[in-house]
């Protein structure tokens, strides 16, 4: 992106607390951020279930919708700016969402992508409204990056993508079916689960509990530059004990003249990780029973799995990775292309589908070099039915592959306290 780094932080920050207008996005907008907390915003993916008004002080108001649109705006600006400002359009655009977004949750991600793709593009030469191709699971998209990547180390597997990034998690069994003679792919998933509140933002925040448990601090007594510069140094410190077992966190002038030095060890952060300490949430027994569940839904054991690959920033974690190395064995625990694999799947969808135009307009394929088709058998990640006075009635069940119909028969029964007709 335009700051040099090859992804995008979902980051946002408003320098006038009158508007929207001229957002800061990236990792520009955490540095502003530690300054001035009130109007910086993270973690917004997880508000569009219900995209409620986020309001902060001085009258600033602003949706998860309006957010994300910011973020994908920006995205799209920068790649104009390397194809060509002022002029280029798109010809398609894919956008990866979590395995585990239900259809609210992928609605308001149209909503918001068809408002970034306007702003940017509306009244331009070769703006339609064809520009959005679709939405796509995030694992099914770094696990097409994987296969598209390791082409002739798999031809017929059972795999595990275990994505875990800053603020979600999805665990996605496929069987694929790579057939490089005939140029097709078959990505059956087998099983999806996952939490759309969990991922690298609690790691954080366990690690600030506990660095605050210890030292006794008062939070109300801390400085707003202390509480906003904490957070983001638990951030630094969660990397570093990733690849060491000891790190130190400062920051200065944390409550009035006293400042905060502590060497943390990888250990203390496990101990996090496990709810001995920090929020006391055991995000490791968590994440164990997804991965039952998951298994348990796909109806294969462990054993079966050729391999399990990593995304995600989060799946490094070294506790995380010891859970999975214990589960599927070590060799079986590959890393995946932790920061741009989802992307990249997205943009091998996007390939795929604008191929599929250019053929069905009677037009030479121009963009996939890899495959001429690309079958992507996807699962119902949440239950689909309807609520009645008797409770919610499941119509299909979690986990059917799509597309999937069923019928169930429904009567009135009694007038609610409203008028409405209950059922």
């Amino acid at each position: 992106n335009s700051g040099g780094s090859p992804t995008l932080a979902s980051k946002g920050y408003f320098p006038n607390a009158e508007s929207a207008d001229k957002p800061i996005v990236g990792r520009p907008a955490i540095q502003r951020g530690i300054t001035k907390p009130n109007l910086y915003f993270k973690a917004f993916k997880r508000g569009m279930d219900d995209n409620a008004v986020i309001e902060r002080d001085g009258g600033f108001r602003i949706t998860p919708v309006e957010l994300s649109s910011i973020v994908l705006n920006k995205l799209l600006a920068t790649a104009e700016a390397e194809e060509g400002p002022g002029s280029w359009v798109p010809e398609g655009v894919v956008v990866s969402v979590p395995a585990y977004f239900n259809e609210k949750q992928n609605l308001n991600t149209v909503e918001a992508i068809k408002l970034a793709i306007a702003k940017q593009f509306e009244g331009r030469r070769g703006y339609n409204d064809n520009i959005f191709i679709r939405l796509i699971p995030e694992p099914v998209a770094a696990g097409l990056d994987y296969v598209f990547e390791h082409p002739n180390d798999i031809t017929h597997e059972k795999i595990v993508i275990f994505d875990l990034g800053g603020g979600t998690f999805d665990i996605t069994i496929f069987e694929v079916t790579n057939d490089l003679a005939n140029r097709k792919i078959i990505f059956k998933t087998l099983a999806t689960d996952g939490d759309d509140r969990l991922g690298g933002e609690d790691f954080d925040n366990t690690l600030r509990a506990y660095i605050i448990e210890d030292e006794g601090y008062d939070e109300s007594k801390m400085s707003d530059d202390g509480r906003s510069l904490l957070t983001e140094r638990c951030t630094e410190l969660k990397c570093a004990l990733t690849i060491t077992e000891s790190e130190e966190i400062t920051v200065p002038y944390i409550i009035e003249q006293q400042h905060l030095e502590k060497v943390v060890t990888r250990k203390e952060f496990e101990q996090c990780m496990s709810g001995k300490s920090g929020t006391k949430i055991d995000y490791i027994s968590d994440i164990r029973d997804r991965l039952t569940r998951a298994f348990d839904m796909a109806g294969i054991n462990y054993g079966e799995i050729d391999r399990c690959v990593l995304i995600g920033g989060s799946s490094q974690i070294p506790c995380i990775r010891k859970l999975l190395e214990e589960t599927f064995s070590t060799n079986k625990v590959v890393v995946g292309n932790i920061g741009q694999g989802v992307a990249r799947g997205a943009s091998l969808i996007a390939a795929y589908e604008l191929d599929r135009r250019e053929k069905e307009e009677g037009r030479n394929p121009k963009y996939m070099s890899k495959w001429d088709e690309i079958k992507l058998q996807e699962n119902t990640p949440h239950n689909i039915g309807v609520r009645t006075n008797r409770g919610y009635s499941v119509i299909i069940k979690q986990n059917a592959a799509t597309p999937a119909s069923n019928t169930k028969y429904y009567r009135p029964t009694t007038l609610s306290e409203n008028g409405e007709i209950a059922v």
